[in-house]
């Protein structure tokens, strides 16, 4: 129950945030729970997945950076 609680509140909580942030914390949720399973619960990884990971950190930075560069791309508070 808590965990799912947890997900709904973090999932709702996105409405609020600017879009490249979003995008930026869906491309690197999976990499940082793979880091994770590997660095705490002794998990194996792959030459592709460890380049896969870093394809997807790389790809978010780059949106972060160009993002920090554009217009604001928030969008207006909804009640």
């Amino acid at each position: 129950m808590s965990t799912s609680l947890a997900y709904l509140l973090g999932i709702s909580s996105m409405r609020h945030l600017p879009s490249t942030v979003v995008s930026v914390l869906g491309l690197t949720e999976p990499a940082v729970a793979t880091a994770v399973a590997w660095a705490f619960l002794g998990q194996s990884l792959s030459v592709v997945q460890v380049i896969g990971a870093a394809v997807m950190l790389g790809g978010a930075a780059l949106v972060q950076r160009a993002s920090s560069a554009g217009p604001d791309n928030r969008c207006p508070p909804t009640i």
